[in-house]
């Protein structure tokens, strides 16, 4: 209980940590896990009185740029903290980008949750994967990332030109390898390892 209690309690520290992460909002904690979502209306009641839709808009290639970030970097600082705080355990994530629904369920003990097939292979991605930030390679590329750069490995190789990621703006993270996965439900999902820029 007591290692379930801190591991929740450094989620929400991470996740309240002033205004580092606005698109998230957390959705529940089940045992040791956390569900976060990125992207969810802020104001949905506002925007059904007043029609802006502004809110619910389909996710473009720099709005899903956006949210990647921030679920990678989350994930980041809750790994660095679990594992400055116990050395042996280590971190999962699973991300994925797409529609779900969310809503209110049950009669009793009412609880706010998101459903669909994207919670699922989100789901499915981080229980597959191991350790480690991981999303489909195709939706990491989609939402705007690149290739890690090359790392020279000989001193031949001093006088080459520079290996670079061609990105049009700064890179907050880059994808590192990829493998495939057999998910139930749905097959062989090949998967990328999300890194940050500066790692």
């Amino acid at each position: 209980y007591c290692v379930i209690q801190e591991s929740v309690a450094i989620f929400d520290n991470v996740l309240n940590d002033g205004d580092a992460f606005p698109l998230l909002t957390k959705i529940k904690t089940i045992g040791d896990l956390v569900m976060v979502v990125a992207g969810l209306p802020s104001t949905a009641a506002s925007a059904l009185a007043t029609g802006d839709s502004s809110d619910t808009a389909a996710v473009d290639s720099s709005t899903g740029n956006a949210y990647l970030q921030q679920l990678s970097a989350f994930a980041f600082a809750v790994a660095d903290r679990v594992e400055w705080r116990w050395e042996q355990r280590t971190v999962s994530a699973g991300i994925h980008c797409g529609p779900l629904v969310g809503g209110v369920i049950g009669d009793d003990r009412l609880v706010y949750d998101c459903f669909g097939n994207t919670v699922n292979v989100a789901s499915r991605v981080m229980s597959t994967s191991g350790a480690g930030v991981w999303a489909l390679e195709a939706m990491a590329a989609a939402a705007g990332a690149v290739a890690a750069p090359q790392r020279r490995t000989s001193i031949d190789d001093v006088d080459a030109p520079p290996i670079a990621a061609s990105v049009a703006a700064p890179a907050v993270f880059f994808m590192g390898e990829s493998k495939p996965v057999v998910s139930k439900g749905h097959g062989t999902l090949t998967v990328t390892r999300i890194l940050p820029a500066n790692a």
